[in-house]
């Protein structure tokens, strides 16, 4: 298993970066991969999404996300887009953070929440487009 691990992190170390981002004034500090088949956009904002496990994004908000105050649902604005993949489309919950960071870098871009794990090999959170490179 070790050695499958080292591996793999070594062959996709390249497409790896640190996603930080902000909700309700807390940080979470994630592991992006560079997912050059990510190409969601919100149609409403023109956004690029990135596409962040439901349970990666939980361990740090869970109790902040069952009940949305008004104002927060202004500022998160969430609403759904339509999400296609490999195994088929539905729909991805989309919602604006307080500021997304990849690498060192601010980008403008979405949250999508993904109900699916990304990788049990290779620990990551997040999966980002070529346009957030």
């Amino acid at each position: 298993y070790l050695i499958k691990y080292v591996k793999e992190r070594k062959a996709i170390s390249p497409f790896l970066r640190t996603v930080r981002l902000q909700l309700f004034g807390k940080a979470l500090e994630l592991f992006g991969y560079l997912d050059s088949g990510n190409r969601l956009e919100d149609e409403i904002t023109g956004l690029p999404v990135v596409v962040v496990s439901k349970d990666s994004l939980g361990k740090g908000f869970k109790h902040k996300m069952l009940v949305l105050s008004e104002k927060q649902k202004n500022e998160l604005k969430p609403h759904y887009i339509a999400a296609k993949s490999a195994t088929g489309e539905s729909k991805m919950l989309v919602f604006k953070p307080e500021y997304i960071a990849i690498g060192n870098e601010r980008k403008k871009a979405l949250i999508g929440i993904s109900n699916s794990k990304f990788n049990d090999i290779v620990r990551v959170d997040a999966l980002f487009g070529p346009a957030l490179a």
